[in-house]
């Protein structure tokens, strides 16, 4: 074989060498570039689900990493957000309930032999005792309860 003909195939594969490196080599830096993006993606996906305890890493000083500090700002508020939310419904069950047990009481301590021809009263202007309308107890009462006043 002559050395000019196997010349072209060295340069060939030189060629075919170094683009296969510089491709590699770009790609890693590419990588590299776009993996705060990743991170973003990985914590907007995290924050979506509604895990809000791990913050997304900043790991540059550019527009990326202000990006990624911006996200974490509105995944704060948002968790904020929805805790005040939840401390309001649970306000507003409360609210709800406490009439709906006031009133269920009520209706437990009316007298079950008929109307006695009296006002009704509420449960806590009733005497303590073991129930029955009318009853008190020996010169006792409920603690926590102020005496009855005679009616006029």
């Amino acid at each position: 074989m002559q050395p000019w003909r196997e010349r072209p195939r060295y340069i060939g594969w030189a060629t075919l060498a170094t683009l296969l490196v510089l491709t590699a080599l770009a790609w890693a830096w590419v990588r590299r570039l776009l993996r705060p993006l990743d991170d973003i993606s990985a914590g907007a996906r995290r924050f979506g689900a509604g895990n809000f305890t791990q913050p997304i890493a900043v790991r540059r000083k550019d527009e990326l990493g202000d990006l990624a500090a911006d996200v974490n700002a509105m995944a704060h508020s948002i968790h904020q957000m929805l805790e005040a939310k939840r401390t309001l419904l649970l306000a507003i069950s409360h609210e709800l309930r406490s009439p709906i047990t006031r009133a269920r009481l009520n209706t437990e301590l009316l007298p079950e032999d008929g109307d006695t021809g009296r006002p009704p009263r509420s449960a806590a202007a009733r005497p303590a005792g073991n129930g029955q309308p009318g009853e008190r107890s020996a010169g006792k009462r409920a603690p926590g309860r102020w005496p009855q006043r005679a009616a006029p």
